[in-house]
């Protein structure tokens, strides 16, 4: 597309009047649509998708986010809110006004800022250290036997490969590639930041880095082993376990058939009526070495 544009108007590909800003995407395909058959019913197509894109993206996000906080810190949260409702409406709401400062007249300028240190270079290392905890540490044989239980057939041994050798190549290819480029931060390339959005920068992105220290400290304290090296062993194991739903978890209501009939349970009242009940079998456990367990 752009290679396209720069064609019709006979421009080097590296020109300046392609400037990579998040306002380029608005730029081609603006012109790409100007260009088409009944280009107002494209544009509105066009736009309408767009808005669903960035919909869905925020659902998404949304949801890990609030998920994984009250996975974590499911106790505190509830005795802080009287549900899950209150909870999503205060993280949207602190992301709304964080997200102030970006449509501002400057906000472009903390945009690229957030985008370049965070979006990117600690998006990448974060990648890079989630494949190796997951396909060395945890194994890849674990993430194989967890598929196996749950979609009933086993993978292909093309994902071990790729988790445990190939994607951590790709991503230290990446990594280095990145770092020998890597330069100041410029607006359109041609404009240097100041010096204090780079140290901003940076800081993020060592916060950002720090949680992974932060929490690998946390697991060898909690370790009850002796040596260092024994408390590192102990830590790097993984916990295979199922543990029981704890009582500050959000939990739905539990299911009751009464005469073949799905009713909710109250949980002020009891439900009168013949109820059967189901019995639920143990998961499987599955040990470093393969071996199962319940």
């Amino acid at each position: 597309t752009i290679g396209h544009i720069c064609a019709r108007w006979r421009q080097r590909i590296d020109s300046p009047f392609l400037h990579k800003d998040p306002g380029i995407v608005f730029v081609v395909y603006s012109e790409v649509i100007r260009n088409m058959p009944v280009p107002t019913f494209w544009a509105v197509f066009f736009f309408f998708f767009f808005i669903c894109v960035a919909m869905d993206s925020q659902v998404t996000i949304a949801s890990t986010v609030v998920q994984a906080l009250e996975e974590s810190y499911g106790r505190f949260i509830k005795q802080r809110f009287q549900g899950h409702g209150l909870f999503l409406l205060f993280i949207c709401v602190a992301c709304f006004i964080t997200s102030i400062v970006y449509i501002t007249q400057g906000g472009i300028y903390y945009f690229q800022m957030t985008d370049y240190y965070v979006a990117v270079l600690s998006l990448i290392l974060i990648a890079f250290l989630e494949l190796c905890a997951l396909g060395w540490f945890y194994g890849g044989h674990n993430l194989l036997s967890g598929q196996t239980e749950i979609m009933h057939h086993v993978p292909y041994i093309y994902l071990r490969i790729c988790w445990g050798l190939i994607t951590p190549l790709v991503f230290v290819a990446i990594m280095v590639c990145g770092g020998m480029s890597l330069t100041r931060l410029r607006y359109r390339n041609k404009q240097h930041f100041p010096m204090w959005v780079d140290i901003v920068g940076w800081v993020l992105f060592g916060l950002i880095a720090s949680v992974v220290p932060v929490f690998a400290v946390k697991a060898l304290h909690k370790t009850q082993a002796s040596g260092i090296i024994e408390r590192v062993r102990e830590a790097l194991e993984p916990q295979m376990e199922v543990e029981p739903p704890s009582d500050y978890y959000w939990e739905p209501k539990p299911l009751v058939v009464i005469n073949n009939t799905n009713k909710i349970s109250s949980s002020n009242g009891q439900v009168g009526g013949s109820t059967t009940t189901k019995t639920v079998k143990p998961r499987k456990t599955y040990g470093r070495n393969g071996e199962t367990g319940v």
